[in-house]
């Protein structure tokens, strides 16, 4: 994070609450929410990023309070009766993923 600069948050929404949501987020907290609409179901959206996390592109730290929790949760996926910690890491991974293909692009752009 730079100095002075806002943090961003990338975040999905239901349609219906997305600017409550982010109005709620701006006015409560110091980050700057950046609502998004996910295009796909939440399965399709795992597998559009399954080829980085096989790929051992995904690290977790080795211990946290949080981790059993969410590993848990990633394997029982679809059928486990929680799922918005996949649905968070699928968003951040094709955010990850989006941001890294656009900065291809401008340096193909720049003659780089």
């Amino acid at each position: 994070m730079t100095h002075g600069a806002p943090e961003v948050m990338r975040l999905s929404f239901r349609p219906d609450r997305t600017m409550r949501t982010a109005w709620a987020l701006i006015s409560f907290t110091h980050y700057r929410a950046i609502p998004i609409m996910p295009k796909d179901d939440k399965v399709t959206r795992l597998s559009t990023v399954s080829a980085h996390i096989e790929a051992g592109y995904v690290h977790l730290p080795k211990h946290a309070p949080w981790l059993d929790e969410f590993v848990l949760e990633i394997l029982q996926f679809p059928n486990s009766r929680h799922d918005d910690q996949v649905d968070s890491m699928t968003q951040f991974l094709s955010w990850v993923r989006e941001r890294r293909r656009a900065v291809i692009r401008v340096y193909k752009l720049k003659g780089f």
